[in-house]
């Protein structure tokens, strides 16, 4: 079964997180329901906040004498997996949570 939907692709997001796939930042869940087979992930996204830092500093004559560029990145993915394993149309939950990282600090 194909994936349906718009929300595969990433895109620019808002509130905590810079880009985001398939999130809503106005619900704070996913967007779509992907549904393949008997399974259907109900509230599936990833999101990522990035923040850049960039500092010089310089001597008393005001030539830079360090410069740098840092990265600090957070990553969350949340996963909400279900199975149907009947045709009566009910759900049984197989997996829920979100899971939070920071990847560069």
């Amino acid at each position: 079964y194909p994936l349906q939907g718009e929300g595969r692709h990433l895109q620019e997001s808002c509130g905590d997180y810079t880009y985001g796939l398939n999130y809503d930042c106005q619900t704070q869940k996913a967007k779509d329901v992907y549904s393949i087979g008997p399974l259907a992930c109900s509230n599936c996204y990833a999101a990522l906040k990035a923040t850049p830092g960039f500092q010089v500093e310089t001597d008393n004559l005001g030539v830079p004498t360090k410069i740098a560029l840092d990265l600090s990145a957070t990553f969350e993915v949340n996963f909400e997996v279900r199975f149907s394993p009947s045709s009566d149309g009910s759900w049984k939950s197989l997996f829920s949570g979100p899971v939070s990282d920071n990847l560069i600090d």
